[in-house]
């Protein structure tokens, strides 16, 4: 979550695994993995000669925001749809 967190500061510029690794002090091979795992997940996509967070993020965080909001509106409205 460090690496999505860290990607996400700045979403639209890559970063590469050196620069990764030394902001969030962990060895090369591990944000190596990292990365390869994420981009296997569809989160994080290679662009720029680095890695960035992908669009499949996006579509989670609309995901959640619409259970949301469906959560509020059924609870604000007398929290029965009976």
């Amino acid at each position: 979550m460090r690496v999505v967190e860290y990607l996400a500061e700045d979403a639209l510029t890559p970063k590469t695994r050196k620069e990764l690794a030394e902001a969030l002090d962990i060895s090369p091979d591990a944000a190596w993995r990292t990365l390869w795992n994420l981009r296997e997940a569809g989160w994080v996509e290679e662009a720029g000669g680095g890695y960035r967070i992908a669009p499949r993020i996006v579509v989670i965080a609309d995901s959640f925001r619409r259970a949301l909001a469906d959560t509020i509106k059924k609870y604000s409205s007398g929290g029965s749809e009976e």
